[in-house]
């Protein structure tokens, strides 16, 4: 990611027609509906926070967040054990909802009541 080519382009003209104005079309639209997806997450995991769903074992890279099931997370590998995960490679609820709780823990975050 990050170089397009535009080598299908002989000018600026032909850009309007060619098969990088689609790529690039195509792929602002999937970057703002995961941007959209992602605030959902987010105030998701707030939610599992909240109610304390996240739970920590020995090791603080690793997590257990209760939802429908009991799902593992590695926040170093950003791996979650949820469907959501699994089908869509993207950063789901559960994942966030471990790295912002060890954020809390560590006093890199602090929560207002």
């Amino acid at each position: 990611m990050g170089v397009i080519d535009l080598q299908n382009c002989d000018s600026i003209i032909e850009f309007e027609n060619c098969d990088t104005k689609v790529y690039m079309m195509m792929y602002c639209s999937k970057s703002m509906n995961q941007t959209n997806e992602s605030f959902q997450r987010l105030d998701k995991a707030w939610e599992l926070i909240r109610l304390g769903k996240v739970r920590f074992g020995e090791n603080p890279l690793r997590a257990t967040v209760e939802g429908t099931k009991d799902y593992s997370i590695n926040i170093a590998a950003q791996t979650c054990t949820c469907e959501d995960h699994i089908f869509r490679d993207m950063k789901c609820k559960h994942i966030w909802a471990a790295e912002l709780q060890r954020q809390v823990l560590t006093g890199q975050i602090q929560v207002k009541n």
